[in-house]
Formats: structure tokens, C-alpha cells, sequence
């Protein structure tokens, strides 16, 4: 995170003008449409729903199977599973 942020600083510094303006638009960045930004959200719930109702249910971890801090978070269930697949 902190590499990305030094980048996106010193790009800043970089460009002319604020970010407003559309200083990064010659870096093909643009600002989201709102249906384009509720798109993006939606598709991640439904991938973080799929991953706790659907995925994780068919192929649950094998019994005694030891877990890393993720894996304990994907197989403890209920809200947890819920968080940590939208982590991931």
C-alpha cells in the first residue's frame, strides 16, 4: 500500500492540474459513471454471496484440517465467511 501511495503522490505531482480537472485522464484515468461505480459493488456482493452460500458449502475444508489466518476466517461461517470474502 505504501509503494502505491508514494506512486499515486509523485504521479500527482507529476501531471498538470488537480485531479478534478482530469489531470490523470491522459493516463486513461476517468472518473466513474454512478452506474458503472453500483455495478463494480454489486458484482462484488454477489461474488463475496456466492463464495458463502455456494461455493464454500459444496466444497467445504476437509475435518481437522489446519488453516492460516484467512483460512480460519473462510471456515468459521455465518458473518465472518461473509467479511473475509469480501476481502478477498
Amino acid at each position: 500500500m505504501a509503494g502505491a501511495i508514494i506512486v499515486f503522490l509523485k504521479t500527482k505531482g507529476a501531471l498538470p492540474g488537480p485531479i478534478r480537472n482530469g489531470a490523470f485522464a491522459s493516463l486513461g484515468w476517468k472518473k466513474a459513471s454512478f452506474p458503472h461505480t453500483l455495478l463494480g459493488l454489486l458484482t462484488g456482493v454477489f461474488l463475496a454471496a456466492g463464495m458463502v452460500f455456494i461455493i464454500t458449502p459444496v466444497f467445504p475444508p476437509l475435518h481437522g484440517q489446519e488453516f492460516g489466518i484467512n483460512g480460519t476466517a473462510a471456515a468459521l461461517g455465518g458473518w465472518q465467511r461473509f467479511y473475509w470474502a469480501i476481502a478477498a
